[in-house]
């Protein structure tokens, strides 16, 4: 049974897996990409050299436990940060 105050959505410290992607080169080959597949939407970021990382911020905690790193993979890498982390 559906019970409308059920929170639904992402919860902070739960990471949730990054769907899979492709590479587009450039703005037309994206969109001959996604027409081919069949697409009606998307949704496009721009990737920067690095680490693609999910940040979780929760300012309710006590100072040393507000911040928690997740890798693509959704490993807690806070600790691996931490020269990073203030």
């Amino acid at each position: 049974m559906f019970d409308p105050t059920h929170e639904i959505g992402p919860k902070l410290g739960c990471p949730f897996k990054i769907p899979n992607n492709m590479k587009g080169h450039g703005c037309r080959d994206a969109c001959n990409q996604l027409r081919k597949r069949g697409e009606q939407s998307c949704y496009v970021e721009t990737k920067y050299d690095g680490h693609r990382m999910q940040i979780h911020v929760d300012l309710s905690l006590p100072v040393d436990k507000q911040i928690q790193i997740f890798s693509k993979s959704r490993k807690d890498m806070t600790k691996d940060r931490e020269p990073i982390v203030p």
